[in-house]
């Protein structure tokens, strides 16, 4: 598996996998994946944008950007292989593997975590 950042990881380290969510579709089409969770600095470990809002208001008049196309929520695939329908607004850092976990889209998209395992 690759952890956000693009490095590789063995699953025998991911302490739960079926809780890690390992993918989340942006609100309009774009010709671009982006890597989300964005390492900021491999030596220290740092991430940025688990989620990504805006100052006004997107297409779907909403400020958040990530996981809100099928009725602010989507369908989140995480590293066991299951999915399951999540609305976004229950989304918090440590469902990406992040501390700390309890970050949710309160906290602004520009904050530092670290990887949790």
């Amino acid at each position: 598996m690759t952890i956000p950042g693009g490095s590789a990881v063995r699953m025998e380290i991911v302490p739960n996998p079926s809780s890690l969510i390992f993918l989340q579709e942006l609100f309009e089409c774009r010709n671009t994946a982006f890597l989300r969770p964005r390492l900021v600095s491999a030596a220290a470990g740092t991430y940025q944008w688990w989620h990504f809002t805006v100052a006004t208001p997107n297409t779907l008049n909403l400020l958040e950007n990530y996981t809100v196309i099928h009725q602010v929520g989507g369908m989140l695939p995480f590293l066991d292989g299951h999915a399951e329908y999540r609305k976004a607004d229950k989304l918090r850092a440590g469902d990406f593997g992040l501390t700390p976990a309890t970050d949710d889209w309160t906290a602004p998209f520009g904050n530092s975590y670290t990887r949790s395992f």
